[in-house]
C-alpha cells in the first residue's frame, strides 16, 4: 500500500530561482507567455501573435511579483504603463536577450494536473524487511567483519 502525496507545481519555484540566477549573472530577464491564454492581462495590441517576450528585470518592471499562482507588475508599453498579469499556466519559459544563442533560460512543460507520487507505507516496508535472525550481541563488530574479509590488494615490495 502506498501514501499518495499531492505535490506543488515546480515551476512558479524554477521560474523564481531562473529569475535570480540571470540578474545575478548580469542579464535582463524575460518570459515567454502564451498571451492567448485565458487570465493574461496586457494591453489587446499585444494579443496579436500566440506567444509575447517581456521583460521582467528590475529596470524595466520595479514591481515584479512572482507567486505561485501568477506573474504581475507594471510594465511600458509605447511609453504607457500598463498592469500586466501572467497566470502561471501561461507562462512558457524564461530566458535572456542578453545571451543570444547560449540557450541560458529554461522552458517549461505545459502544465499538467497536480502530479501524484506513491510513497511506499512505512508498515509496507517493514513488512518487507528481512527481520534479524541472531541477536546484536552474537554479530561481529565492523573491526572484526574487516579482518575477516581477504585482501583484494596485496603489498608488493
Amino acid at each position: 500500500m502506498s501514501i499518495p502525496v499531492k505535490m506543488t507545481d515546480q515551476k512558479p519555484y524554477l521560474l523564481r530561482a531562473m529569475w535570480e540566477w540571470l540578474v545575478a549573472n548580469g542579464t535582463r530577464p524575460h518570459i515567454v507567455v502564451n498571451v492567448q491564454h485565458s487570465g493574461v492581462i496586457c494591453p489587446a495590441h499585444l494579443k496579436q501573435t500566440a506567444t509575447m517576450l517581456f521583460n521582467i528585470a528590475d529596470a524595466a518592471c520595479p514591481n515584479l511579483q512572482m507567486t505561485d499562482t501568477q506573474v504581475s507588475g507594471n510594465m511600458r508599453f509605447g511609453g504607457k504603463a500598463h498592469a500586466v498579469i501572467f497566470p502561471m499556466d501561461a507562462i512558457v519559459g524564461i530566458t535572456t536577450v542578453d545571451a543570444p544563442g547560449t540557450g541560458l533560460g529554461m522552458m517549461f512543460v505545459q502544465s499538467a494536473p497536480v502530479a501524484e507520487v506513491s510513497i511506499p507505507h512505512l508498515a509496507d516496508a517493514a513488512a518487507q524487511t528481512p527481520a534479524i535472525e541472531e541477536p546484536l550481541e552474537s554479530q561481529p563488530t565492523p573491526e572484526a567483519a574487516e579482518k575477516s574479509r581477504p585482501a583484494w590488494l596485496k603489498v608488493v615490495k
